[in-house]
């Protein structure tokens, strides 16, 4: 799951609930922003998740030790020690974390020397491929698993996807651990869910209004509507303290009511707005209003 911030608010409802309407809300959350899913567990270059980390351009480059430095290996030929190990590739990379720092050429070159002839060149593979493909590792899943062996499962738990939604809700601003552990309290089939909803946002710049069918696939269809006008919808939804209240305020707004509050809101959230009233989205509140 790529770039967003913020808390997720996966419906039609652009939650604004919390928010004082003359002042700054207090998270992004009260915004109604769709925020960034979790970052995969592991993080770049962990060998925990099979991850590599961008090749440096010498042995020992820019590599952190702790996050696995995989140095090119060092060209043949001049000082280099001679070779003829018996270690496979993942032992080659096991073999980086125990050097003395990402700048220890000699512990590196040595790791590398270690390795046996096909240990090697896969481990070569794996940076042939990373540099062809701009350090993208998504792009090199076959290569790293040839050298570290596919990458664990996700931990998954009982959450259904609108379930790991409303945990969403509850994560401070830009808070990955909670959202990581919302992520990772989900079925993988919630999660997967999830996965579908952030695609589509992804290959439609966000608008919800393009993705409805994976949306409500996550969290459901929206309540059919009720009779309430946009005034009614918007006064009632930034004194809600909680997201089920706002929803329900959502909830009683005719057909009409909606849409004008949802222009509104994406108005909102598209700029980045931090207060009601907010200068950038005059119209779309005046438009609101006038529905009394």
């Amino acid at each position: 799951m790529t770039t967003r911030s913020s808390v997720l608010c996966l419906s039609a409802l652009f939650a604004l609930s919390a928010c004082d309407v003359d002042t700054e809300p207090e998270s992004a959350n009260d915004a109604g922003a769709v925020p960034n899913p979790p970052t995969t567990p592991g993080g770049n270059g962990d060998p925990d998740s099979g991850a590599v980390p961008n090749p440096p351009t010498t042995p020992g480059g820019n590599g952190d030790r702790d996050a696995g430095p995989g140095p090119n290996p060092p060209p043949p030929g001049g000082n280099t020690p001679p070779v003829g190990g018996n270690l496979s590739c993942a032992e080659i990379y096991a073999c980086f974390q125990d050097c003395a720092s990402p700048d220890d050429e000699a512990c590196l070159s040595a790791c590398v020397n270690a390795g046996s002839a096909e240990g090697r060149q896969t481990l070569s593979a794996i940076y042939t491929c990373l540099e062809a493909n701009n350090g993208e590792e998504s792009q090199c899943q076959a290569e790293i698993e040839a050298c570290l062996g596919a990458a664990p499962p996700a931990a998954t738990g009982d959450l259904t996807c609108a379930e790991i939604n409303a945990c969403f809700g509850e994560c401070a601003e830009n808070d990955q651990a909670c959202l990581q552990t919302c992520y990772g309290n989900g079925t993988s089939e919630a999660q997967q869910t999830l996965d579908t909803v952030y695609a589509c946002l992804d290959a439609n710049n966000n608008d919800q209004a393009q993705c409805q069918a994976e949306i409500e696939a996550c969290i459901g269809a929206p309540p059919p509507p009720g009779t309430d006008t946009c005034s009614v919808v918007f006064d009632c939804v930034v004194t809600a303290m909680t997201q089920e209240e706002a929803q329900a305020c959502y909830a009683g707004g005719s057909e009409a009511a909606r849409s004008l509050f949802e222009a509104f809101a994406t108005c909102f959230e598209d700029n980045m707005c931090m207060a009601v009233p907010c200068d950038a989205c005059n119209a779309e509140f005046d438009a609101c209003q006038a529905d009394n």
